[in-house]
């Protein structure tokens, strides 16, 4: 008997938004919307968004710029470029932020903004909000946490515990077996309040004297971030107030059915107490593939059955891997007793013969891309 199930719900995914204007900026502001993408979901789902910030300075000694641009969903700030700068003439770059949030069914709106906080040659700098896209996609077992700690007082010289969370990912049972590991991705946000103050740290980073140092811990053990950019990496003083909102990222791969804790820390080195805030968004979904392999399967089903599964592409064609095996104390390259890798749509089916079901672990790799199809041949 054939059990299939088909996660990635492929009819319900759309293009919701895909903006080519450039939005330019030139004099000095601070956070300003250049413009706003109203969506209109009939389904809970997930939503993929990107947006860069261009920044270009005339090739003019002591020509000079410098910004930020951010989305906000349904009023509240979810993700920054970070900062962008130039402080001598004669330069350009790009910021892109993307990422997933989990949004309910409904009306919501998406404000992109920029802002300016130096420019020291207006008739030639500028900056500009481009590449705005929007897309709606569906998985099963999907799930999205939004965290806004509000304004939280940091005194100075003292390390503060802006957010402390826990997740818990809900295993579930399919025909293959239940859900064993999930990709988790969390984008974060976080200001000094009316200040461009943040850097992001790494452990083992000394904090920045005149800085906010933050620091992102899971289950009490600081962590690397897989990107960020600060707001001040320049420490640039002009017009303080403008440009605030430090962009933080990080992937990891969590178990299912176990709590993880999630703290965002604070070492305020400003020399004055501050009031801070940050916004967390923790995306779950163990059929997106991440930047780990991971086991999305605690393989349970008769022996003398077949396993199918079909890989396919997403966001991107990575080269997508499958193994079924499991890793020896003495590692002689011999480790799986099935392996299978492409670009494109990868299927990939095993017959367990010999080879005992709860003996394997079913490992898959390919960030940017997704497992779509799950399907057992089941014989009793």
């Amino acid at each position: 008997m054939l059990l299939s199930e088909m996660v990635r719900r492929i009819r319900s995914e759309e293009f919701l938004v895909n903006d080519a204007s450039q939005y330019q900026q030139v004099s000095v502001t601070d956070w300003v919307t250049k413009t706003t993408k109203t969506v209109v979901l009939n389904e809970d789902a997930i939503i993929w968004f990107t947006f860069s910030l261009y920044y270009y300075s005339a090739p003019y000694s002591g020509s000079g710029i410098g910004g930020n641009a951010r989305l906000l969903v349904d009023g509240i700030p979810v993700c920054s470029t970070g900062e962008g700068y130039v402080i001598d003439g004669g330069s350009q770059g790009t910021l892109t932020a993307s990422g997933f949030i989990y949004l309910s069914a409904g009306q919501h709106t998406f404000d992109f903004q920029v802002s300016v906080y130096r420019n020291t040659r207006t008739a030639n700098n500028y900056v500009r909000l481009q590449g705005i896209q929007i897309k709606k996609i569906c998985f099963s077992d999907s799930r999205g946490q939004l965290i806004n700690s509000g304004a939280v007082n940091a005194p100075n010289n003292a390390e503060t515990t802006v957010i402390d969370s826990n997740i818990t990912f809900p295993s579930r049972r399919l025909a293959a077996g239940r859900i064993k590991q999930v990709p988790a991705r969390i984008i974060v946000y976080a200001e000094g309040v009316n200040g461009r103050y943040s850097v992001l740290k790494n452990p083992g980073e000394s904090n920045d004297s005149g800085k906010l140092n933050w620091r992102l811990f899971i289950n009490n053990i600081q962590v690397s971030w897989t990107g960020r950019r600060g707001d001040n990496e320049s420490s640039l003083t002009d017009n303080i107030t403008y440009s605030e909102g430090a962009y933080g990222y990080y992937e990891t791969v969590i178990n299912a059915d176990q709590t993880v804790n999630i703290k965002l820390k604070v070492y305020n080195a400003t020399g004055s107490s501050l009031n801070v805030r940050a916004i967390m968004y923790i995306f779950m979904c163990p059929w997106i593939i991440g930047a780990q392999a991971y086991e999305p399967l605690n393989l349970t089903f008769p022996q003398g059955s077949t396993l199918y599964l079909v890989l396919e592409p997403l966001n991107s064609d990575p080269t997508k891997t499958i193994q079924l095996g499991g890793a020896r104390a003495w590692d002689l390259g011999y480790n799986y007793y099935n392996t299978a890798s492409g670009t494109g749509i990868l299927y990939w089916n095993y017959t367990f013969e010999s080879v005992e079901v709860g003996q394997c672990v079913l490992l898959v790799s390919g960030n940017g891309g997704c497992i779509s199809i799950i399907a057992v041949d089941v014989r009793a």
